[in-house]
């Protein structure tokens, strides 16, 4: 995918799924341990109740969301 400001992207799609209600999902970015210091990563989790962005960065690794139901 060509960036807008000359730096390298790539997109990449991660799908889970459960079967039951989860009450907590706690989601942790890492990619900075493999690229380096500056990748940010940008992410949504899209439940029944709504869709909720994240922007993950070496300094700001989780996301917690709490009391919605994941599927």
């Amino acid at each position: 995918m060509p960036s807008a400001v000359g730096a390298p992207t790539f997109a990449m799609r991660v799908d889970f799924a459960s079967g039951s209600l989860v009450r907590e999902l706690v989601v942790r970015d890492n990619i900075s341990d493999v690229l380096g210091p500056n990748p940010h990563t940008l992410a949504k989790l899209e439940a029944p109740d709504g869709t909720q962005p994240f922007a993950f960065a070496p300094d700001s690794r989780r996301a917690r969301v709490v009391g919605r139901p994941v599927l």
